[in-house]
This record gives structure tokens, C-alpha cells and sequence, in this order.
């Protein structure tokens, strides 16, 4: 029997064949390896802006540290599979000068001393355009115009050079003006990356025009109008960065997800990203144990804007162990670790979400899959405390001014906690991370290695556990972002609390 064949579904799968072949692939390279000048940021740009892409739904290769034998393989590999329905980002990060009109990146282990080295131990940019040009749309992203610490002659300039006539459908963006050179920056990323890692998360449902013109407004104010971005395009489609979502969901799972959305109430929203974790502010006034400085990268999560109040520890628990009592938004003290896991417990219950801790006595394990509420990993709290992926590199939780953001020794003349939310939040929206009381991490104490890690979740080898931030009558530099301390989990002081976090799903 003949079957009526339904034109619908054949317009669906030849759409589904269609969004099948087209791709969102990038390359990203970082360099800061150099012999001569070495740099801060590129390889934690780098990975910064792959973890930011790869939630964008974009297929990433990330190389660092390349020389020019490896700069041009890993190019040719990636253009070798390139198509033409493909979008393609590429986005570098290092040393590079403009010759004879010409720019050029700059690999790790050169050296030019002549004119005619430069051919034979640089990358030229056309080279990559050409390399790239059968995709569909084309992005090149440079943060490399810095001081040329290599040969010049009279046919070099500072900067790059500005570019006038483009293959169809791309775009090239520059962390500078043409001629021009770029700040490294002053936090966790350079000037130029920060913004942009910011505004693709944050607004990549309007143009990527549109969002690079973002980027190079907002770093104009913050260099003082000292380097002002620019770009070059002839992307005639308005192409976006947007994810694109999957629409289809269960009736049941839809109701779920309403439900469970309530409870996001007082949370923030941490985007996920890699930082440098520990002691890079003031290399004397830490502590050994904040040492070395290493790479975190960490998914995305939820944190609470507040530490946990006394007034919803009472709701909870039905009790108030605090010391200082009489103001409802006054946070809970006098509680110890296991406490605190108790409390994520009993929350996650009573709003109907799944537990995070198994208690077994004082035998306590995490299920991180789990939508409940549970207390941050330490690299979790350090994290959120810089300010995540927007930070301004600040000492303390939202300033480098202790008394604009926390409640410590010399704000409170050692009389006590004060209400929560009372100082200035921190780039993200969140308060108290610095002073007022310390908060209870997950992880037992151990030492830090320089090894990169990923999601880390701490250990049971050691009793102890961390707690982070300072406290009411402590010192400035027990407020620091980088400050570790631990105790024994059963201890109860007056000066220690906690926040709550989520994972996000």
C-alpha cells in the first residue's frame, strides 16, 4: 500500500540536514611563552574565551604556547576540515607587529634580528584568512596589539595595521586602534577580554557587530580612553551568537523545571570560566598556604546574594545558635561544619529538591549532580568573591578599599556582626563575601599545587575544613579574596557562618 508521504515532515528533516551541516567551530591559540617578553594573560584568555564558546554551542580547538612549526599545523588541521556552511572563529592572543603594511602573530622561540627573518618565523594574517576563507562566515578576534619587543625598522609601526579591503562575509576585530598598542590588564584577563567574554554571554542575541561595540565602549572607559578597539566587516547577515536552545520539553518536565525555578530566589547566577586561584595581589602579606598561583575552571553555578540570617535559620531549623542576636538579617554564627550540612539538607527537603550530602555519622559525601542546596567548593567561593568572569582584579570582594565592602575590625570597633547586604556588593551582586562573618567551604584543608584543575572538589584527606572571607573582628588581610584558614569541622565560633550555593544543571 501507497502511503500519502507528509510534505511537513519532509520540510523538518531537510531543515534538521541543513542545521546538521552548518557548525560553529573556533580555534583559539594563546601564547605567552616568549623568551624575550613574556606575557600574563593569553593562555588564561585563552581558556577563558573556550570555555565561553563552548557554552555558545561552538566546536573549540585550544592550543597554547605554539611555535611556528606548531602554529602551522594546528591551523592546517583545522581549515583541512573546514565547510563551506560552516561559522568560524578565531581568536589569538600574544605578541604580533605590523611590516610593510602587513601584520604578523608572533609564535614563541623567534628570532628576528632582519627584514627577511620575518617571513620565515612569523605567521602573517593572511596566511589564516586565506586559510579560512571556504567557511560561510568568518570571525577573527586579535588581542595582540601590544609593544613590539622584537626587530623594527622603518617599515614597522606600533600596533597593527589597519585593513581596508576584506573577503566577503568577515569580520576582524582588534583589541586596539590601528597603530595603536593594548594594556595587559590588571585582573585575572586582559582589558579587551574580560568585556568580551562578558558581552557574549551576556547579549549574544544581538549582532556580533553590536557586541564588539560594546566591548570597545566599555574599554575605553576603563583604559581612561587609552585603547579603543575596533573591527572591520563585511558580514551582510545579522549573525548573532545565540545558543540555540532545544524548545521541545515535556509537559512533566516543564512543570518540574517551573517548580524548581521558585526556588531560585536570592541566588545569582554564576557564569562559569577560568581564573588564577591564590596569592597574586601581595606576594608578602599572604600565607604560604595560598601559594602557588593555579588555574581553576569551574561550570557554571548559583550562589546566594547573602550569608545564611539568623531569621532563616530559625525557619529551618527552629532554633538560634547565634551569639549576636536581635536584628532579623544578622547572620548565623556560632555553628560548625556539620551544622551547616544539616541546614543544606533540611532546605533542600522542605523546597522539594534533591539532598547534596550523604551523612553517615561524620562520614559526609557530596553529590554534585544533585539540585539541592549544598555549601561552594573553595575554588567555588573564590570564584564568585573576584567577581567571576567580569572581575576587576580587586583585593577584596567588590574594592581594593576594605571599608567599602566589609565588616572587619576597624569598621566595627569589635562590637559584633551586622546585618547582611549593609556594605557594597561585589561585580556579580553579591555581599559580605569580605568580613562580617567567615563561611564554611565544602573542602577539607590541603596544599595547592600549580597543576591546572578543573571543577575541583577538595578531598577528605585531611579533617580540617576551610572557611574563607574574614570576619567581624579580624584584620584586613584575613578579608583578602585570596585568604585561606580551616579548623575542625565541629568547631562553633562567633565569627563563622555560611553562604549556599547550587549547581546549575
Amino acid at each position: 500500500m501507497i502511503r500519502k508521504f507528509n510534505i511537513s515532515l519532509l520540510i523538518i528533516l531537510l531543515l534538521c540536514s541543513y542545521l546538521y551541516a552548518q557548525k560553529k567551530v573556533a580555534l583559539i591559540i594563546g601564547n605567552n611563552s616568549y623568551k624575550l617578553s613574556p606575557l600574563k594573560y593569553p593562555v588564561s584568555d585563552a581558556n577563558a574565551i573556550a570555555s565561553t564558546l563552548r557554552e555558545l554551542d561552538f566546536r573549540v580547538t585550544i592550543k597554547t604556547n605554539l611555535n611556528k612549526q606548531q602554529m602551522i599545523r594546528t591551523l592546517n588541521t583545522f581549515s583541512n576540515k573546514l565547510t563551506a556552511e560552516d561559522i568560524v572563529l578565531f581568536y589569538y592572543s600574544g605578541h604580533s607587529f605590523q611590516f610593510n603594511g602587513n601584520n604578523y602573530l608572533i609564535p614563541i622561540e623567534v628570532n628576528i634580528t632582519q627584514d627577511d627573518d620575518i617571513k620565515f618565523e612569523t605567521i602573517s594574517l593572511n596566511r589564516l584568512l586565506d586559510k579560512c576563507k571556504i567557511a560561510k562566515s568568518k570571525i577573527f578576534i586579535l588581542d595582540a596589539c601590544r609593544e613590539n619587543p622584537y626587530y623594527s625598522s622603518n617599515s614597522s609601526s606600533k600596533g597593527l595595521n589597519e585593513l581596508k579591503n576584506i573577503s566577503e562575509e568577515t569580520l576582524i576585530a582588534f583589541s586596539a586602534a590601528p597603530h595603536k598598542t593594548a594594556l595587559e590588564g590588571d585582573g585575572m584577563y586582559s582589558y579587551y577580554l574580560k568585556h568580551l567574554i562578558y558581552e557574549m554571554m551576556n547579549n549574544n542575541d544581538i549582532t556580533i557587530e553590536e557586541i564588539l561595540r560594546n566591548v570597545s565602549s566599555k574599554v575605553k572607559i576603563e583604559t581612561d580612553n587609552f585603547q579603543d578597539p575596533y573591527f572591520v566587516s563585511s558580514i551582510s547577515n545579522e549573525l548573532t551568537l545565540k545558543k540555540q536552545e532545544n524548545k521541545l520539553i515535556s509537559e512533566e518536565n516543564f512543570i518540574t523545571h517551573q517548580k524548581k525555578s521558585k526556588n531560585i530566589k536570592d541566588m545569582i547566577f554564576i557564569k562559569g570560566g577560568t581564573f588564577k586561584m591564590g596569592n597574586r595581589e601581595n606576594a608578602d602579606e599572604g600565607d604560604e598556604d595560598e601559594k602557588p598561583v593555579h588555574l581553576v575552571t569551574l561550570n557554571d553555578f548559583y550562589i546566594c546574594k547573602y550569608e545564611v540570617t539568623q531569621e532563616e535559620w530559625e525557619k529551618i531549623m527552629g532554633n538560634n545558635p547565634s551569639y549576636f542576636f536581635g536584628e532579623k538579617n544578622l547572620p548565623v554564627e556560632n555553628i560548625s561544619w556539620f551544622d551547616a550540612i544539616e541546614f543544606c539538607n533540611r532546605k533542600s527537603e522542605i523546597s522539594g529538591l534533591e539532598s547534596c550530602y550523604t551523612v553517615n555519622g561524620e562520614n559526609i559525601s557530596c553529590d554534585f549532580s544533585a539540585d539541592g542546596y549544598r555549601l561552594p567548593t573553595e575554588s567555588e567561593w573564590e570564584f564568585a568573591a573576584r567577581g567571576g568572569i567580569i572581575s576587576k582584579g580587586y583585593k577584596y570582594s567588590g574594592s581594593s578599599k576594605i571599608a567599602e565592602v566589609a565588616w572587619f575590625t576597624k569598621t566595627t570597633n569589635d562590637k559584633g556582626t551586622k546585618p547582611v547586604g549593609g556594605k557594597k556588593a561585589n561585580e556579580l551582586g553579591l555581599y559580605d563575601m569580605s568580613g562580617n562573618v567567615w563561611e564554611w567551604c565544602w573542602d577539607s584543608y590541603e596544599k595547592y599545587t600549580s597543576d591546572s584543575q578543573h571543577n575541583p572538589k577538595g578531598t577528605n584527606k585531611n579533617s580540617d575544613r576551610i572557611y574563607r572571607g574574614g570576619c567581624w573582628n579580624f584584620f584586613a588581610r584575613y578579608c583578602r579574596n585570596a585568604d585561606r584558614a580551616s579548623i575542625n569541622p565541629t568547631a562553633c565560633y562567633y565569627g563563622i557562618g555560611f553562604r549556599l550555593v547550587r549547581s546549575s544543571k
